[in-house]
């Protein structure tokens, strides 16, 4: 619930930074979609706490394995690039 509550204020705060910013500002753009993205992450965390926790688990889980992918590539191609 603390977390749901926290990510909506820091969504709608977001939005808000956003829409005072100046038009021609390029960070505009990316900073009221992602204060939308958050925004509706605390709202299913406050409304859906379990299914929310559980949800937030699987996307940590699946940026891990994709970080270790990009690791394991990284690594592989470094030796070869060191040993050729």
């Amino acid at each position: 619930m603390v977390f749901g509550g926290w990510a909506l204020f820091t969504g709608v705060s977001h939005i808000l930074a956003a829409r005072r910013a100046n038009v021609e500002d390029t960070d505009r753009g990316p900073m009221t979609t992602m204060g939308a993205v958050v925004t509706v992450v605390g709202l299913v965390l406050l409304i859906w706490p379990g299914t929310g926790v559980v949800a937030i688990s699987w996307i940590i889980a699946l940026a891990a394995l994709l970080f270790a992918a990009l690791l394991i590539f990284l690594a592989l191609r470094f030796q070869r690039l060191k040993s050729g």
